[in-house]
């Protein structure tokens, strides 16, 4: 999220020294509310960057929420989502799967088995492509994905998202609530 935004406020000075200052070491629950709330903060802050209009607050991420997200994902054809602006570059299909690779080792970690990050890494960004059953297929792994992580999320006691645990095999460990919001600040992009 930072790197975005930094991207895209590189021209401001004072909006970039803003970005800089935010926390990016927590290690503690309450430590990751209080980057979440200076970030919602900050966001508040922020005028819309040098490329967009009209000027006022920063509206990058307004009307995207996981409804909206869901809606345009579940009217795309198979076509449409395996398409590339360049050969270089993803389909909207393989940042599905991308992002349906990553969320499964967050959860196998969660579940007390963490992956290793070096198989996980080899295993990324899969091609992508085939009819409609399997593009539909794939976005409602992505859906049950998200369902999985809200009901833990709810289920979860203010000591879970405390706990730390190694999210990788032979990582340091990390809270829960780290972990978790690292991963839901990920998909933003």
């Amino acid at each position: 999220v930072y790197g975005v935004m930094k991207t895209r406020y590189r021209k401001d000075p004072g909006s970039l020294e803003a970005i800089n200052s935010l926390p990016v070491k927590d290690q503690t629950v309450e430590q990751t509310r209080q980057r979440l709330g200076a970030m919602k903060a900050l966001w508040a802050q922020l005028p819309n960057d040098p490329f967009s209009s009209p000027a006022g607050p920063f509206v990058a991420w307004v009307g995207m929420d996981q409804a909206a997200f869901d809606t345009k994902l579940t009217t795309l054809t198979a076509a449409q989502a395996a398409w590339k602006p360049a050969p270089e570059r993803h389909s909207i299909w393989q940042i599905v799967r991308h992002v349906l690779h990553w969320k499964g080792g967050v959860l196998q970690a969660w579940a007390g088995d963490p992956p290793d990050y070096k198989q996980m890494g080899e295993a990324d960004w899969p091609q992508a492509g085939g009819d409609q059953e399997a593009w539909e297929r794939d976005v409602r792994a992505l859906h049950e994905q998200y369902a999985e992580i809200r009901r833990r999320l709810q289920a979860a006691e203010e000591a879970e998202l405390a706990d730390a645990r190694p999210w990788y095999q032979g990582a340091p460990p990390r809270a829960v609530a780290n972990r978790i919001l690292h991963m839901l600040t990920h998909d933003i992009y």
